[in-house]
């Protein structure tokens, strides 16, 4: 039976019901405190009453936690996309409310926040699906009830479009001026700069190599895990194993960069004429120890000043595999000799790095009928 009565300018609700829990309510007037009181008791009475007690002492927040403990993702990869995702959700307004009290309107503006930073569709997709997927498992499989569903299913997404492709190379002396900036500012990042300009490899992939990756037998560096989880071999140029010979000379074996004798010395050992010494640390022969020791995240800090420092605009680390990409291109390698350096398995994505010019391709084709003739 429900008790109505006015108490600090309010109308308040209390109902209490054999096999309920109590319900207290606070309305501006009466007639709505009385429509509450006789909604909520019909609804008990048919069995169709929702409890959001238990919504409203939920915080969002420890759902979020909640569901990255209990995620079993079988690949790597989609484990890691999957905290950058939450992470992300972690910085906005959402994880301060309770999954109550989270309705359209507060999913609304999370959307209009992302877009405001300037991510694709796609990308906010992304999220939106997350989202819509945190709050089935809160009221499937947590058998958490919210009265009003999944908010997020009432929430639009927003046009998918196709973002542009970037295609920033480097132009002028910007390689000459990073490189010296770098050589100064951060030795480690000068060294993997020319990695990734030798070899076209993403960060996330030199970051990850580990000494008995490398293969100076063969020329090649082998790596294990990759982006689309298939491993490959790199072919490694003079100018990448002078970069993993420094970095590994530097790092693991101590000897230091001002002396250039020593350096020289043992880089010509390691590379070797006609004798090949692989890179391996007396002590515990290098098969767990990573040629590069910084974290991601200090690379690109590094990256980022020293292109402030020398004055470069609008380049990304990414970039760099883009110019090493295309430089293979440049080289005249087809695109099964680019795919196997560069990892990609469809050709179609390899097409916006070879640049194709009309009167580079008449200068080819008529170069080809002269040398027939």
């Amino acid at each position: 039976m429900a008790t109505i009565y006015k108490r600090n300018g309010k109308w308040r609700v209390q109902i209490r019901q054999a096999g309920f829990k109590d319900i207290s309510e606070a309305f501006p007037s009466k007639k709505d405190a009385d429509a509450f009181a006789k909604i909520t008791e019909a609804k008990r009475i048919q069995g169709t009453y929702i409890d959001s007690s238990v919504a409203c002492d939920t915080n969002f927040g420890d759902c979020l936690d909640k569901y990255e403990q209990e995620q079993t993702v079988a690949k790597r990869r989609s484990l890691r996309q999957l905290k950058s995702q939450l992470n992300l959700i972690r910085q906005s307004d959402l994880v301060k409310l309770s999954i109550l009290n989270i309705k359209p309107p507060e999913i609304v503006k999370y959307k209009e926040q992302r877009m405001a930073r300037g991510i694709t569709s796609a990308t906010y997709i992304k999220d939106h699906n997350l989202l819509h997927r945190i709050f089935e498992v809160i009221q499937k499989d947590w058998g958490i009830e919210l009265p009003n569903g999944n908010p997020v299913a009432k929430v639009s997404t927003p046009k998918h479009t196709s973002p542009t492709s970037r295609n920033r190379r480097l132009v002028g002396n910007e390689e000459e001026l990073l490189l010296r900036v770098l050589d100064k500012s951060s030795y480690e990042t000068a060294l993997i700069v020319r990695l990734c300009l030798a070899t076209g490899m993403r960060r996330g992939e030199i970051m990850n190599i580990m000494v008995a990756d490398i293969d100076l037998t063969r020329k090649c560096l082998v790596i294990p895990k990759t982006k689309t989880d298939h491993a490959r071999e790199i072919p490694l140029t003079n100018e990448a194993v002078d970069a993993l010979a420094k970095q590994f000379i530097v790092a693991i074996n101590k000897v230091k960069q001002s002396n250039p004798e020593a350096l020289a010395k043992s880089i010509a050992k390691i590379r070797g004429a006609g004798k090949v010494v692989n890179l391996k640390n007396p002590k515990d022969k290098g098969e767990g120890i990573k040629v590069f020791r910084m974290k991601p995240d200090s690379i690109t800090k590094a990256f980022s000043r020293a292109c402030k420092m020398a004055s470069i605009k609008g380049l990304t680390f990414h970039d760099l595999r883009h110019e090493a990409i295309s430089r293979l291109f440049e080289l005249g390698l087809d695109m099964m000799e680019v795919s196997h350096i560069s990892g990609h398995k469809d050709f179609a994505m390899l097409k916006k790095y070879t640049h194709l010019k009309p009167e580079d391709i008449a200068n080819k084709i008529n170069s080809f009928r002269s040398n027939k003739l």
